[in-house]
C-alpha cells in the first residue's frame, strides 16, 4: 500500500511481535523463525493497521484496515502456505502500548540509524535483531529477549 504524506504523522499506539517458521516443512519454531511488527494506529477516519519487517532482500512497510491483511500476509501472500496452515498460524509474542509518530520512527530507522541498509546475515544481522531494536525503541514499559 501506499503511505499517504497525511498517515506519516499518524501516531503508533499499540506495538505487537508476531512470529512465523523460516521453512515450509519446520516442526518447531522454538529458536529458528521469522519475527515481524505490528502497529496499530487510530485516526479519525478509523484504525490502521501496519507491519514492519526485515528480510534478506529489503525492509517491508505494510499499511491495512484489516489487521490479518499485514498479520497474516506478506504483499498479498500468505504468510504462511496453506497446506501448513492445520499446523501453523502466526503466533503472537509480544506487546505493549507505544506512543512513535510515523515520522519519528522513520527518522529512527533512516536517518539515526541506517537501518535502510539492509545486511542480512543469518546468525547476526537478521529479523530477530531488527525487531528488537525497534521493539525496544518504541514500547513504553518492554523489552524483548530472545534466544540466538
Amino acid at each position: 500500500a501506499v503511505v499517504s504524506t497525511q498517515s506519516t504523522g499518524d501516531t503508533f499506539e499499540i506495538i505487537y511481535l508476531y512470529k512465523t517458521p523460516l521453512a515450509e516443512f519446520q516442526w518447531t519454531n522454538l529458536v529458528f523463525y521469522h519475527v515481524y511488527l505490528i502497529f496499530y494506529t487510530s485516526t479519525r477516519e478509523g484504525g490502521f493497521w501496519w507491519s514492519l519487517e526485515k528480510n534478506e532482500e529489503c525492509l517491508l512497510l505494510q499499511v491495512s484496515r484489516d489487521i490479518d491483511d499485514v498479520k497474516d500476509k506478506r504483499e498479498g501472500v500468505l504468510r504462511v502456505s496453506p497446506k501448513n496452515s492445520w499446523y501453523w498460524e502466526p503466533q503472537y509474542i509480544k506487546r505493549d502500548s507505544c506512543w512513535v509518530k510515523f515520522e519519528d520512527l522513520y527518522r529512527f530507522l533512516i536517518l539515526d540509524q541506517d537501518l535502510s541498509n539492509v545486511r542480512y546475515n543469518f546468525a547476526t544481522e537478521n529479523c530477530k535483531g531488527f525487531a528488537k531494536i525497534i521493539f525496544d525503541k518504541t514500547a513504553n514499559n518492554k523489552r524483548w529477549h530472545y534466544v540466538i
